[in-house]
């Protein structure tokens, strides 16, 4: 997907020289690019090599919404705003109050 956008952005629609002619060499590597991707979906689709056994926990980290705690994540926009505030502020060195319960 990252090469498709590269060569989009990367590459005029139409010729830099003549532009009533349209840039077939870009469209011709959205072409490859789309083949490619393509064909390796339809090799992970078909073979068993992929076949990997389910594992819960691995799913459970993958998929939870929330994977640090409420007070972890506080902590952290607290902390994010705090040094946000004092970098403003061009101090070069600063001790930051303990955040959360003691």
């Amino acid at each position: 997907m990252s090469d498709l956008i590269r060569a989009h952005e990367g590459n005029p629609n139409v010729s830099p020289d003549d532009p009533a002619k349209i840039h077939w060499g870009k469209f011709n590597m959205f072409g490859r690019f789309i083949q490619t991707t393509t064909h390796c979906q339809i090799q992970c689709q078909t073979t068993s090599d992929y076949c990997l056994p389910e594992r819960e926990r691995i799913l459970k980290v993958v998929f939870n919404e929330y994977v640090m705690s409420e007070d972890v994540r506080f902590n952290s926009k607290l902390l994010s705003s705090f040094t946000e505030h004092y970098a403003d502020a061009n101090i070069a060195s600063c001790t930051y109050p303990r955040l959360g319960p003691s």
